[in-house]
C-alpha cells in the first residue's frame, strides 16, 4: 500500500512502503560527532549478578589450591584459621602378641646323632669290612643293614664282648634312673648331658648285642640301631678296622633343631617355651611348629642379631633335609605397662616419636619402642601411662599447633 500527500516542507511528495510486521522499523543511528562512520563491536553490557558470583567462586577456589600447593595443609589452616580435628588414644597397659622373626637353617638335635662304632674291647685280630650297604643320604629304619664284618675275630672274644655289653647296660640303667627320679635339675648341664647321653647309650647297647651275636655265629652284619638318615660312611669294603673305629654316622631327622637369627631388639620379648612356626623357603605350603629351647643374646650379624634355637618335630610326609633354609616366626605374647596404637608411632625405624596432645596442642616426644603387633606398640621410655597421643593427621601436624580432639580411646 502506498500513501501520497503533500510534503510538510513544501517539497515534492514522498512515498512510504509498508514493511512486514515481523520486521520492526529500526531507527537510523545518529551520526557520530567525529567524522566518519563508527566501527567495531557494540558496546559491552555489565555482567549479571549470577555471573559475577560464579566468577568470584572460581577465584576463591583457585586461591585455596594455590595456598595448598605453596605451603601444604598446615599453611592452609593458618591462612583460613581452621583448627584440625585429631583423634587421640591414651597410652596404657596392653597385651601384645609380638612375632619376632628371622632366617634360620635346619640342623639336628645333639641327641639325634648316632655314631656306629666298634665297641669291641679285647679283639686284637684284624676286623675286615666285607660289605657296605649304605651311602651318605640313605634313609634307614631300625634294623636296616649297614655293614658286614668278618666274624672270625669276634669268635675268640665272646666272653669279653659279653662283659662289654653288661657294662653298657649298667651305665644306661643308672642314667635312666637318675633322669626318671629327677636327681638333676631341669635346664642344668647334667640334664642336657643325660638328654644326649641316654639315646647314645641305648644305641650302643643295641650294637654291643649285635657284636655278641656275630661272635656267637648268629649274624655277620651290623644293622642300624636307630631310624634316620646316613650322614657319613667312614669305611669301604675290604678295609681292616680296629676296635673303636667309626663305621657309619646316622642322624635321626624325626626331630630337628633350627638355629634362627633374631634382631637383638626383639630378643627381650622371646622366652624359652614360646611357640614358633618354621616355613622352608623352597618348599611352599609346608609349615612346621616347634618351641624355643634356648636364647643366645651374643651379637651376630654385624652386632644386630642374636640366636634362638627351636626344636621342631619334622614332617613325616615331607621331612626337611638338614641344611634347609627356613623362615622362623616366634609367638611371644607379653603384658606391657605402656603401649600406644601402632599408628601413633612415627619414624619407627630411625628416631621414633609420638605426638603428645597437651592442653589442645600437639608436641613431638622421642620414645623407645619395644615389642609390637598389628595393633599395639610397647613404649619402653618416653611417656608415662595416661598420656594422650595423636593417632590421626599425624603427618600434617606441626609442633605446638592447636587441635580439636574429637575422639578418645583408652589404651
Amino acid at each position: 500500500m502506498q500513501l501520497t500527500g503533500p510534503a510538510t516542507n513544501g517539497s515534492s511528495a514522498g512515498t512510504v512502503t509498508d514493511l512486514p510486521k515481523d520486521r520492526p522499523v529500526v531507527p537510523a543511528p545518529k551520526p557520530s560527532v567525529n567524522a566518519g562512520p563508527r566501527s567495531g563491536p557494540p558496546p559491552r553490557r555489565g555482567l549479571s549478578l549470577a555471573r559475577r558470583r560464579q566468577t568470584a567462586m572460581v577465584a576463591a577456589t583457585a586461591s585455596v589450591v594455590a595456598v595448598v600447593l605453596v605451603g601444604g595443609a598446615a599453611l592452609a589452616r593458618k591462612v583460613f584459621g581452621v583448627v584440625p580435628k585429631v583423634v587421640v588414644a591414651v597410652a596404657g597397659p596392653a597385651n601384645i602378641d609380638s612375632q619376632p622373626g628371622g632366617v634360620g637353617s635346619v640342623g639336628t638335635l645333639p641327641q639325634n646323632i648316632f655314631s656306629v662304632s666298634l665297641d669291641a674291647v679285647g679283639v686284637t685280630a684284624p676286623i675286615t669290612v666285607t660289605r657296605v650297604f649304605v651311602v651318605p643320604g640313605t634313609p634307614v629304619r631300625v634294623g636296616s643293614p649297614l655293614v658286614a664284618l668278618s666274624p672270625a675275630p669276634f669268635r675268640d672274644n665272646v666272653e669279653q664282648l659279653g662283659l662289654t655289653l653288661q657294662q653298657a647296660e649298667s651305665t644306661l640303667a643308672a642314667d635312666e634312673s637318675a633322669n626318671a627320679l629327677g636327681h638333676v635339675a631341669a635346664g642344668s648341664y647334667a640334664n642336657a648331658y643325660l638328654a644326649t647321653n641316654i639315646p647314645e647309650l641305648k644305641g650302643q647297647v643295641v650294637l654291643d648285642r649285635q657284636l655278641l651275636g656275630i661272635a656267637r655265629g648268629n649274624s655277620t652284619s651290623i644293622t642300624s640301631p636307630v631310624a634316620g638318615e646316613v650322614s657319613s660312611v667312614a669305611v669301604v669294603p675290604g678295609e681292616n678296622v680296629d676296635p673303636g673305629w667309626l663305621l657309619v654316622k646316622i642322624v635321626n631327622t624325626s626331630a630337628v633343631q633350627v638355629t634362627a637369627n633374631i634382631e637383638l631388639s626383639d630378643l627381650p620379648a622371646v622366652q624359652v617355651g614360646d611357640t614358633a612356626t618354621v616355613s622352608p623357603s623352597e618348599v611352599p605350603g609346608v609349615t612346621l611348629y616347634g618351641k624355643v629351647v634356648a636364647i643366645e643374646p651374643n651379637a651376630t650379624g654385624g652386632g644386630l642379631e642374636g640366636e634362638v634355637l627351636v626344636d621342631v618335630p619334622n614332617s613325616t610326609t615331607e621331612p626337611l633335609p638338614l641344611g634347609t633354609q627356613v623362615f622362623v616366626n616366634i609367638s611371644a605374647p607379653q603384658h606391657v605397662p605402656v603401649a600406644v596404637p601402632e599408628v601413633a608411632v612415627l619414624n619407627t625405624q630411625l628416631n621414633p616419636i609420638v605426638l603428645v596432645v597437651r592442653h589442645g596442642r600437639v608436641y613431638p616426644v622421642a620414645v623407645t619402642v619395644g615389642a609390637s603387633d598389628s595393633t599395639w606398640t610397647a613404649l619402653v621410655s618416653g611417656i608415662p601411662d595416661g598420656t594422650e597421643v595423636a593417632v590421626s593427621n599425624t603427618q600434617d601436624l606441626r609442633t605446638g599447633e592447636k587441635v580439636r580432639v574429637v575422639q578418645a580411646k583408652q589404651g
